[in-house]
């Protein structure tokens, strides 16, 4: 910590320039890896981008780094460019020429490289000498590794500063590349004193204008569009800036296309081996698409575009090299694709773009027209019926029965066989058997066809066999016997990722990329809020249910889900978070409760497992008795030790949580009333509830827009109207109200709604016949669900009242309580040995229930009881 302090980077700084001031984060110890001082330095000095630091008992080398420097002129010691720069030019019309006027003046090839200007297609050499200084901040960095030309080209020109472009004259270059069809003239930019950039156009085509030049880009001008050359720099900082300068260059006014190594890969999918890349770097590329609203252009041809020419386990494949364009070019051309060539003399792949139009094919396939339903001559079913007949009738006087003709002809072959034996010199029973086995192997062969088609034959090209520690003999024999393809991880299987062990979020990262792409930000400022509500809960919550259904989701990534939806849905934009009033646990509630009917991600990702917790517990199919084989002792107990697999730490987890709500012995589903399992009952089971909120039924009316409906619903949830509430509870029921509530009444604006008068009514039933006993039940829930009650009357022939019971129950269903105040009294009926004319509800859906025979699974035995 010694170095962090003030006095030690005084010391250190002096070796560069005159200290001025240190950083405050530097001072306070918040930057970890790089210490930030701003020093006054001259720039016709050399600068160090190296020095040495003494210790106490030893010393090292520290990276100096120096940001936002004004380009500087070596040769005529001004800050480039200077209006008052006297020159003196001197032609040189070949390379030659130029090499002996460097003799002459005496200047070294750094400085001749200092400046260059173009004037009449020649070469210039400037005589003015002035002395500048500047401060710049200079970062003391940690050593990264960094790519770095080594091999200095001979005879290079000369190049400006980063925002002009050489263009430059050299046949001999251009020849030794064996481009004649090219022109001689090329555009590059300086990259470390070598440019990394280099454009050719063909003879006779339009010369390119350049309109920005840095050392990790060149954008041009060519015709009527835009073209943009990409080369970035390795380093996360430095690669920052070409997204702001593609920022600033965005041809949303002309067709633009972006093309180049851009180091760094789009999603975590476009990488195979080596160590996973950095989340910042793919979220940094992520960001800048968006941001420009790029396309990725159509490819076609190999996947991976870089390759570190390793072997086995150290060979890395990455997708670097690609093409965006924008809407412009799109447009202007449709067909517009490129493809990737494999590499020969690189470690990348050349990238060829074309716009091809695809002319319609001669033998074009038949189609089916759903107009000529509408046509009232055209009559499919019938015709199809038809000739579906005809096809039947000539299969089968053709190829009749397959079995049974070959059995025909079996016997057949064995009564010549026989007469044969009897006469052995009769010719034509020989020429009979010729027939008749040339007709026995036509069948069995038209059998085999036909059991090929009814079966599922096995694809070599489509399976992978996958081996663990298997040793070389016994796995080529393996391999012998399938002649399948051996698999190697990761790799994937209808969709789903084949994990091995404890699943990262590295795993699940490709998906979470999908999820991004769908939540762009071009795509979130079209929608309005209830048009991206929409698209979150029908896209973005169903993208990971068939992943989820398999594998349970670390917490980092349900949470990193839970943001993108979050910031999509407030900001329109995935990355970008907005303050707002309401949390996200409240708008994933259903639209009873106040929310949105979004689901929480973990909450699906527990319901899925539960579903497949469900059907292994029901033990139906193949799958569920090879879980038990190895995760289950005989005696029905869970394995205490650990088998390394990537499902069975979720299933597991939701095995507790089913086995809390069944009953293992018929394996019943609780809190479902017929006892089945789904899993919307899990989900509802497992989330968070809430209160019912008051205005949600007039709120989301059918009748009413969605996007007044999402309006009206941000208005109430940010508590502007929530008064009215009160106001409205005090005007239910009538005007029975005091002076003081009705002027609260006044205030609010609320109407007041007036008494309704009292009103009798004649109320007639029938009564039973002599000997009989009616029931008459109801029920009363405080809530539904909630705790609630049962009772019922029984009444005589004449009228008179038998008796009565009522019942208390926990909390239940306004269903259930009404099946259960039936059975209650038809128990109560049995006990005292009434005989029952029969029972009265207000309950429609109980009647049925019982008429039906489908009453809820928890009343089922004392039902069949009572049948008894």
């Amino acid at each position: 910590m010694e170095y962090w302090e003030e006095k030690s980077l005084l010391s250190i700084s002096r070796t560069v320039g005159r200290l001025v001031q240190v950083d405050e984060n530097t001072l306070n110890a918040k930057t970890r890896f790089y210490a930030s001082v701003l020093t006054e330095i001259d720039l016709a000095k050399p600068i160090p981008s190296k020095i040495f630091v003494e210790g106490d008992d030893e010393g090292f080398m520290q990276e100096v780094v120096i940001g936002h420097l004004t380009k500087f002129c070596n040769n005529c010691k001004v800050i480039w460019p200077c209006d008052t720069l006297a020159i003196m030019p001197v032609v040189a019309e070949t390379w030659a020429d130029l090499a002996a006027l460097d003799k002459e003046d005496g200047l070294s090839e750094e400085e001749e490289l200092g400046v260059y200007d173009k004037v009449n297609d020649v070469f210039v050499t400037p005589v003015k000498a002035l002395v500048s200084t500047e401060k710049a901040w200079v970062t003391v960095a940690k050593k990264k590794r960094t790519n770095k030309t080594k091999n200095v080209i001979k005879g290079r020109p000369p190049l400006t500063g980063s925002k002009s472009t050489t263009i430059f004259k050299h046949r001999n270059n251009v020849s030794k590349l064996g481009l004649k069809e090219y022109g001689v003239d090329l555009i590059c930019n300086e990259h470390d004193g070598v440019p990394n950039l280099w454009i050719l156009w063909k003879l006779g085509r339009t010369k390119p204008v350049v309109l920005s030049s840095t050392d990790q880009q060149i954008t041009v001008c060519f015709e009527d569009v835009m073209l943009t050359f990409i080369h970035p720099n390795c380093d996360i900082a430095r690669r920052r800036t070409l997204w702001r300068d593609l920022g600033n260059i965005n041809g949303n006014m002309a067709p633009w296309l972006v093309v180049g190594d851009f180091n760094v890969i789009l999603s975590s999918g476009e990488k195979k081996g080596g160590v996973p890349s950095s989340n910042t770097a793919i979220s940094d590329f992520q960001n800048c698409v968006d941001a420009l609203e790029l396309i990725q252009c159509p490819s076609k041809g190999l996947k991976y575009t870089w390759c570190n020419m390793q072997r086995g386990n150290n060979r890395i494949l990455l997708l670097l090299d690609r093409i965006f364009m924008n809407s412009k070019w799109a447009e202007k051309f449709g067909n517009w694709s490129y493809k990737v060539y494999p590499r020969v003399n690189s470690d990348h792949s050349p990238l060829v773009g074309k716009c091809v139009f695809i002319p319609r094919p001669s033998n074009s396939p038949f189609k089916f027209c759903k107009m000529w339903l509408g046509h009232e001559g055209f009559n499919l079913s019938r015709k199809l019926k038809v000739v579906k007949v005809a096809i039947r009738d000539w299969s089968q006087e053709v190829f009749g029965h397959s079995d049974r003709n070959i059995k025909k002809l079996n016997a057949e072959i064995e009564v010549v066989h026989r007469d044969m034996e009897q006469d052995v010199s009769n010719d034509c029973l020989s020429a009979q058997l010729i027939v008749l086995n040339n007709s026995l192997n036509k069948a069995m062969l038209d059998q085999e066809i036909l059991w090929k088609q009814k079966s599922r034959v096995v694809s070599k090209e489509k399976n992978k066999i996958f081996m663990g520690s298997v040793y070389g003999g016994r796995k080529d024999g393996i391999i012998a016997l399938f002649d399948f393809k051996v698999g190697s991880f990761p790799e994937k299987y209808l969709g789903i990722p084949l994990i091995q062990g404890r699943v990262t979020k590295h795993a699940i990262l490709p998906l979470l990329d999908k999820i991004r792409a769908r939540a762009s930000s071009w795509a979130g400022r079209l929608l309005s809020f209830q048009g991206r509500v929409t698209l979150v809960k029908s896209v973005l919550c169903s993208l990971p249910v068939y992943n989820m259904g398999v594998y349970k989701w670390p917490q980092s990534v349900i949470k990193e889900g839970g943001k993108i939806r979050r910031n999509f849905i407030w900001s329109e934009n995935r990355n970008i978070r907005k303050f707002h009033t309401i949390a996200l646990k409240k708008v994933c509630r259903p639209v009873a409760e106040g929310g949105l009917g979004i689901r929480r991600l973990g909450e699906i990702n527990e319901a899925l497992l539960m579903k497949q917790a469900w059907v292994l517990l029901e033990g139906r199919s193949e799958w569920p008795k090879f879980m038990h084989a190895k995760f289950f002792t005989k005696f029905g107990e869970i394995v205490g030790y650990a088998l390394g697999s990537s499902m069975w730490k979720g299933i597991s987890l939701a095995l507790s949580r089913v086995a809390n709500k069944c009953d293992r012995d018929k394996l019943i589903w609780r809190p479902d009333l017929q006892g089945k399992f789904s899993t919307n009952s899990a989900f509802n089971n497992i989330r968070e509830r809430a209160n019912t909120v008051w205005w949600h039924k007039f709120v989301w009316k059918k009748c009413i827009h969605p996007i007044i409906s999402s309006f009206a619903w941000r208005t109430i949830k940010r508590q502007i109207l929530n008064a009215i509430q009160d106001a409205a509870t005090l005007s239910v029921g009538g005007m029975q109200n005091c002076i003081f509530d009705l002027q609260i009444i006044a205030k609010l604006g609320v109407l007041s709604k007036a008494r309704k008068p009292s009103r009798v009514r004649s109320v007639y039933w029938s009564l039973p016949e002599q000997g009989e006993v009616k029931i008459n039940i109801d029920r009363a829930a405080l809530g539904n669900p909630g705790k609630g009650g049962e009772g019922g009357v029984f009444r005589a022939s004449d009228g008179e009242v038998l008796g009565a019971i009522s019942v208390g129950l926990p909390i239940v269903t306004t269903f259930i309580a009404e099946c259960s105040a039936i059975i209650e009294s038809i128990e109560h009926c049995s006990s005292m040995g009434w005989e029952i004319a029969w029972v009265e509800g207000d309950s429609m859906v109980s009647i049925q229930a019982f008429s039906n025979d489908a009453i809820p699974w928890v009343l089922d035995a004392r039902w069949k009881i009572l049948k008894k």
